[in-house]
């Protein structure tokens, strides 16, 4: 049985592998080890998925909507992706459904403050 060393510790059984199916299978994840912060995590048939990045969101909320929550949302985003690396997937979650409630609240208020201003220049005109 052949092993394959990766970068990331990642050990699987090169036999049992067909390609493109070195992370997905069960058989490769039956084998998986993956070494993150120092400590060796043995993560077995879990599938457990990486949270999303909101960064992008976060910025065009602060571009385009209204800029302190979209500012709150983007630091919240970046905690996140902090929380990512470092492999605390729970708070990294956590972190980025405050991110996703900024990011609402910026657009909401931003179409809101667009609407009225909107509606009072339209009423100043008549």
């Amino acid at each position: 049985m052949a092993q394959i060393h990766s970068d990331k510790q990642i050990l699987v059984n090169a036999d049992e592998l067909q390609h493109g199916d070195r992370y997905f299978s069960p058989e490769s994840q039956y084998y998986r080890t993956q070494v993150q912060a120092g400590r060796e995590i043995d993560r077995g048939h879990v599938h457990e998925t990486e949270p999303s990045d909101y960064m992008c969101s976060a910025l065009m909320a602060c571009l385009c909507c209204c800029w302190p929550l979209g500012l709150i949302a983007m630091y919240y985003a970046n905690s996140a992706n902090d929380a990512k690396a470092k492999g605390d997937f729970e708070e990294a979650r956590k972190q980025n459904r405050t991110a996703r409630s900024m990011i609402i609240a910026s657009v909401i208020f931003g179409i809101i403050t667009v609407g009225a201003i909107v509606a009072i220049r339209v009423y100043q005109t008549q």
